[in-house]
């Protein structure tokens, strides 16, 4: 049974797999920043600024007043650059070659003094001092060291760690203490343009979450969690205010990102998909927090759960939209018992709900505590 929505207007700027893309414009359609994927960085680290229309051959970008010097890659819909020493917080501008105007942001990006740490799981030494000459083998080493406003960047390569000590513990496991705060949060990024594979197949880790993130003020951002071996969930997010953005959660057992009763879960330009074994539990995304944005990402081939569940009465005031969401065994999108308040426009769904739950692309359950 093959089931097609498209839910209100304007289907057509999408995210597709761990880099946003949007699907061929309409001519004369309209250059864009869509979003970036931090709202802080600190001196030295990277931003990426998706959208459309950039085009090919590379212009120009500031940040405040601040020309940027360090291009990592532009392509028509996703520029990477370097945070310039001296910039200021303020709203990144994009100029395409030949074009007479900018592109602006509506929000200005927070630039704020923290180091940089270095991990490359191909070439690394704990041992190292962590910088980029000498960078660390393991992310549990950079842990280790941050403080908030730091920067971990990781090289590609597969980080597939287990606990020293032999505890069972996910594989990224981000405690409380591991918060950023408001002004400085802590992030965990692909260095440059590269995504790294976050994986937890060994003994210690396989019945975990692959990355468990319970800290608050978190970035995670451009890498991959494959859950390849794993007998758990891809993401376990349990703190407030965390950024996943360009991550694509993969080869999941239970769920696919599963979000506790936290507040301010931004997910955005992300893409989940190919997990689930467990038929009519095994979902993509799971929101049961108070509010939340699901924006810009690309669900797919969920053969055994919903693409996206918001449940529970402390979950309300979420904003999905802009979300590309198809061949769903459930629902594409499912509210059940949820406090209300979302807002839910600008999805294109298809061939979703064909076999299980209400067999349609949106449900709504629950009567008259379905908000």
């Amino acid at each position: 049974m093959k089931r097609t929505t498209c839910l209100l207007l304007g289907c057509g700027l999408l995210a597709a797999g761990a880099l946003f893309t949007a699907p061929a414009s309409a001519a004369g359609a309209p250059a864009q920043i869509r979003f970036l994927d931090a709202d802080s960085a600190s001196f030295g680290s990277y931003v990426g600024i998706y959208g459309q229309g950039f085009g090919t051959t590379q212009g120009s970008v500031s940040i405040g007043s601040t020309a940027v010097t360090d291009f990592t890659l532009w392509s028509d819909n996703l520029i990477i650059v370097r945070i310039p020493a001296g910039a200021s917080s303020g709203a990144l501008q994009v100029k395409p070659q030949g074009s007479s105007s900018s592109l602006q942001t509506s929000t200005p990006l927070n630039i704020h003094v923290g180091t940089l740490y270095y991990v490359s799981a191909n070439t690394g030494n704990d041992s190292n001092s962590g910088d980029e000459q000498n960078p660390f083998q393991s992310i549990r080493k950079a842990l280790s060291v941050v403080v908030p406003g730091d920067t971990i960047l990781l090289g590609e390569g597969v980080y597939d760690e287990k606990d020293p000590a032999e505890i069972p513990s996910p594989a990224l496991f981000l405690k409380a203490s591991f918060s950023g705060s408001a002004s400085k949060p802590l992030t965990i990024r692909g260095l440059g343009a590269e995504i790294p594979t976050i994986r937890g197949s060994t003994d210690p880790s396989r019945d975990n979450p692959v990355a468990y993130l319970g800290s608050d003020y978190l970035r995670l951002a451009r890498v991959k969690i494959d859950g390849t071996g794993n007998s758990s969930s891809g993401v376990s997010v349990q703190g407030s205010d965390i950024w996943l953005t360009a991550v694509e959660v993969t080869a999941f057992t239970a769920q696919g990102i599963l979000g506790g009763e936290s507040t301010g879960l931004v997910l955005r330009g992300s893409h989940v998909h190919d997990g689930g074994t467990t038929v009519g539990e095994s979902h993509a995304v799971v929101l049961t927090g108070t509010t939340g944005t699901i924006r810009d990402n690309h669900i797919e081939n969920i053969a055994n759960g919903f693409g996206l569940l918001l449940r529970y009465q402390t979950q309300g005031s979420t904003l999905v939209a802009g979300n590309r969401i198809h061949d769903i065994a459930g629902p594409a999108i499912a509210l059940h018992r949820v406090k209300g308040g979302n807002r839910i426009f600008n999805n294109a769904v298809w061939n979703a709900g064909t076999s299980l739950g209400c067999l349609c692309s949106v449900e709504v359950g629950y009567g008259s505590q379905s908000g």
